[in-house]
This record gives C-alpha cells, sequence and structure tokens, in this order.
C-alpha cells in the first residue's frame, strides 16, 4: 500500500505492507512541489517512478486545512442528508461530499466534515496513468489521533489530546475523554495568548482545552495535570513550543507523535532538524488502525 499525506504543495509518504504477522514500513519520504495541483498530479507518478513500483494501492489523507467544519443537532441519524438540502445545502451537496460523526456526549451532536469533490475526483484521475487503484481517504488530525490511539495506546488512557502546530502561529486540536471525541478546534497562538478560531463540541470541554493550551503554550509548562497526555505535532515550519518539547521530554505529559520512536528509545539520536522531520508523517497514521504493539 502506497500511502500519501497532501498539503499545500508539500507531501510525505509511507509504503507499507501488512500481513498476519504485522505491519511494515518499505519506505518513506517527502516531496515538495511549486502548487497544490503539480502535488496531486506528479506525487503517486513520482514515487512510482522512484521506488519502481509495478503497482499499488495508494491512500490519501488531505490537509484538514482543506476541508469545511460545523456542528449538526439531528436526532435521528439516518436524517442527516436533509441538512444538505436546507438553506441551499442541496446545491452545495453537488460539490461537496459531507461526512458526520458523532461530538460530545449529546446523542443528537454531530461534527460535519465537507470536501470538495473535485479533489478526491482529481486524485483518482492522477492514478490512471499508473497501476494502480484508489483505496482510501482520510482527514490529516484524525488520521494523527488514530497513530496515538493504537501506536502510543491513547486508547487505554482517561482522556487526551491531538495538538498539531499547522505553523508556529496556527494551531489545532481534537479532544478525546473516555473515548468518545468531545472537541475539535483551531486556535491563532501569540506570545500572550490563545484565541479560538473556530471550535466544535463540548463546550465545557472547550473551557478545559483553552486552560490547557494557555499553559503549555503561553505559560511553557513542561507538563500539566488537566489532562492525562497531549500528543503533539507538527506538519511543517518549527515551532518553539516543538523545540523546546524535543530537547526536554523527561517528565512530562507531552508527548511528541513521532511514528520512529513511538518507544521513546535512548537509541534514537537524532537532530532537531530530522525529529521535526519524523514527526511530520504522523498524519499517515491511519495505515496502523487495529495494531495492537
Amino acid at each position: 500500500m502506497l500511502n500519501i499525506a497532501l498539503y499545500n504543495n508539500k507531501i510525505n509518504y509511507i509504503r507499507s505492507d501488512r500481513n498476519r504477522k504485522g505491519l511494515s514500513i518499505i519506505s518513506c519520504g517527502a516531496n515538495q512541489y511549486d502548487s497544490l495541483d503539480t502535488a496531486i498530479n506528479k506525487s503517486a507518478v513520482d514515487i512510482f517512478n522512484k521506488d519502481k513500483i509495478k503497482s499499488e494501492k495508494i491512500s490519501y489523507t488531505i490537509d484538514s486545512q482543506f476541508c469545511v467544519f460545523n456542528n449538526i443537532f439531528c436526532e435521528n441519524e439516518n436524517s442527516l442528508d436533509f441538512h444538505n438540502d436546507l438553506s441551499g445545502n442541496g446545491v452545495l451537496s453537488n460539490h461537496m461530499d459531507s461526512y458526520y460523526y458523532p461530538i460530545g456526549l449529546r446523542d443528537d451532536h454531530y461534527l460535519g466534515i465537507h470536501i470538495d469533490k473535485s479533489i478526491k475526483q482529481r486524485l483518482q484521475n492522477a492514478t490512471k496513468n499508473i497501476n494502480s487503484s484508489f483505496s482510501s481517504f482520510s482527514i490529516g488530525i484524525f488520521s494523527a489521533e488514530i497513530l496515538a490511539r493504537y501506536i502510543f495506546q491513547a486508547k487505554g488512557l482517561d482522556d487526551y489530546l491531538i495538538l498539531r502546530f499547522i505553523n508556529s502561529n496556527l494551531i489545532e486540536v481534537l479532544y478525546i475523554d473516555d473515548g468518545i471525541l468531545m472537541l475539535y478546534g483551531k486556535y491563532r497562538v501569540s506570545r500572550t495568548n490563545i484565541k479560538s478560531i473556530k471550535s466544535f463540541g463540548n463546550m465545557e470541554s472547550k473551557k478545559k482545552i483553552e486552560n490547557c493550551l494557555d499553559k503549555i503554550i503561553v505559560k511553557r509548562n513542561k507538563s500539566t495535570s488537566i489532562i492525562q497526555k497531549i500528543f503533539i505535532y507538527q506538519s511543517q515550519g518549527q515551532s518553539p513550543i516543538v523545540k523546546e518539547l524535543i530537547r526536554n521530554q523527561k517528565n512530562t505529559n507531552l508527548i511528541l507523535l513521532n511514528l520512529f520512536n513511538y518507544t521513546n528509545s535512548s537509541a534514537y539520536n537524532c537532530t532537531i532538524k530530522q525529529v521535526i522531520n519524523d514527526i511530520s508523517y504522523s498524519e499517515l497514521g491511519h495505515i496502523f488502525r487495529g495494531m495492537h504493539v
């Protein structure tokens, strides 16, 4: 399986093979392109040529920045499609694929995630000139949560937070409490405060998360008792927070989401630049779904 994480003009990829004994990583790498269009059209072909691949299924992860999010309250899950016909949304359904996931403690509360259909179609078209098939489709931070859940054993925790530094001034979070998705949010970061851009889910969880983010990012605490564990990664750039965490990971519940060193082995001895590169693969975490390590 070829697994590609697509950002604006950058891709990360992992080739993997799953069998009865587990999952093996065959190769991995990253490519930079001059535009999103070029990344979509050329990434799979370039990897096929580089790795001399004859045939392969392809799985894509897209950056959540390509998605539109909203809250939906609906008592009957089977009636979610009805919301696409309200307020002109029926027209949007011609251009967007919509997915709904339970969020919070209410049975009628859903997180809506909407993706431009043209992105998926362009990815499918890009695979027609090579001997491949389009296997699956996932979304950045949600794929990273799968990595935390199965490889970093987050599924056994009371609660945990996935914290993504999109860049040094913009972050994205997922909060899981007792196995339930409670909050999705995006925040603007400055030296003195954390400003919410958008958040969906439980409002009590929102207060808790913002308090936690203030302690970690503004006050620069190296640990916090607010949440059991905070799994951190960065997809692009070099945040000072991430750099500090790389330098000092002892006695802290802030965990680097590094699939290349999920045991926090002392034998893993890399430069800060290499570690930042390694944690950028976190959004390919969906390939570890159901794994037990």
